[in-house]
């Protein structure tokens, strides 16, 4: 494997490492959610949760995008909506 390969993989292992552990925080909201119920106490937390989770991963994939769109002139129009968060509120 030459280097350009090599890089290449690393960095496509660590955006998925990176991707991976937010995921893991929203799954596990979700299904806490699901087992307390929709009237639990520890619903505006967990979404809370949440949300900063989707931020991180706003921002992994904003950095990853921008790194994979260096050089050319224009971002292309699929990636233009990377970048809004939403936020959940009770």
């Amino acid at each position: 494997m030459n280097t350009t390969e090599q890089t290449k993989e690393e960095c496509l292992s660590t955006l998925a490492h990176e991707l991976r552990n937010p995921l893991a925080s929203i799954m596990s909201s979700v299904e806490l959610m699901r087992a307390q119920g929709q009237h639990s106490e520890e619903i505006p937390h967990l979404l809370e949760v949440i949300d900063q989770k989707v931020i991180t991963m706003t921002m992994v994939l904003d950095n990853f995008l921008s790194a994979s769109t260096a050089g050319r002139d224009t971002p292309s129009d699929e990636h233009r909506y990377i970048g809004t968060s939403f936020s959940y509120r009770v």
